[in-house]
């Protein structure tokens, strides 16, 4: 409940730095029928997840899962998130959810394989964005190049390091040892079959290439006239990324607050950045409606 409080202040302290006559016409003067492709985006982020999500389960469990399946599954996991102070509570929804039918060594080795090829394209987009983003201050574009070496760090450690051995160094260090297990499995499947990571790294470039496009559409419809898809791309990394962090339920404030920055640093309004981190928690809501809705027929069917 704390949490969600701290969110909903956070939220609140977006809304009145950026609460003016602009932002109010701005939302007003949004169409019903452009919401509603606004919101088709949303759907096509999720297909694209849950096409990359059924190629891994199927390359690695062998069995194909319906595709509608793992979209429902996806959109049950936004009610889950929204509910929980992170983005874990979903994926351990899906990939229990699928461990059922495959095995939950597998749908784990899947779901793991399938956030990992997300977050490794989303930072090489940034990366490269950033460098042809001269808006960008050079500290911004060194923290990008940063955390991309550190996952490409910690991805040779999950590889190559004695992680017996890491136990001994903290008592906490167990926790995290395991989880970086979990990855090394799902990892060493994606090294032997090198045609699988190819084909997730596309379909991940392709996700987020449409969420640039998500956002580029939120700011349109808080009539931004000129928002430059590259420079989007360049801090959309820093966007997500503490928008995921696990303080507030679905990032709420956190993201909003990310979305008011950075978006300001490549030219938009107050206004404009403010409506359009607002148009973008509003659909993550809808979304989760939708969640709980799906979330009660199948507990209604006890499936």
């Amino acid at each position: 409940m704390l949490k969600l409080i701290f969110g909903l202040l956070a939220l609140s302290l977006v809304v009145y730095l950026a609460w003016s006559d602009e932002l109010i016409e701005a939302l007003r003067n949004v169409a019903l029928k452009e919401y509603f492709y606004f919101f088709l985006i949303s759907l096509g982020l999720i297909g694209i997840s849950a096409l990359k999500w059924q190629f891994f389960l199927k390359r690695i469990g062998g069995k194909l899962i319906s595709f509608f399946y793992l979209f429902k599954l996806y959109v049950i996991g936004y009610f889950i998130n929204g509910i929980l102070p992170s983005y874990v509570g979903g994926d351990a929804l899906r990939s229990y959810k699928v461990g059922k039918e495959l095995g939950q060594v597998e749908a784990a080795a899947a779901t793991i394989l399938e956030r990992y090829t997300g977050s490794l394209a989303l930072l090489l987009v940034g990366a490269v964005s950033s460098l042809v983003t001269p808006q960008i201050p050079l500290v911004y574009r060194v923290l990008m190049f940063v955390m991309l070496i550190g996952l490409l760090l910690v991805t040779a450690i999950t590889m190559y390091a004695p992680l017996n051995k890491l136990y001994s160094l903290h008592p906490k260090m167990k926790s995290v040892v395991e989880n970086m297990k979990k990855l090394r499995e799902a990892l060493s499947f994606g090294l032997l079959n090198p045609t699988v990571l190819v084909v997730a790294m596309i379909l991940s470039f392709m996700f987020h290439g449409l969420a640039v496009v998500n956002t580029a559409f939120a700011g349109k419809l808080m009539g931004w006239t000129d928002p430059s898809l590259v420079e989007i791309a360049s801090v959309l990394p820093f966007m997500l990324f503490i928008g995921s962090l696990p303080i507030t339920p679905q990032g709420i404030g956190l993201q909003e607050g990310a979305f008011f920055f950075f978006l300001q640093l490549i030219g938009a309004s107050p206004a404009e950045a403010a409506g359009a981190a607002l148009l973008l928690r509003s659909k993550v809501i809808l979304l989760a409606l939708i969640g709980w809705l799906l979330w009660l027929r199948d507990g209604k069917r006890g499936r």
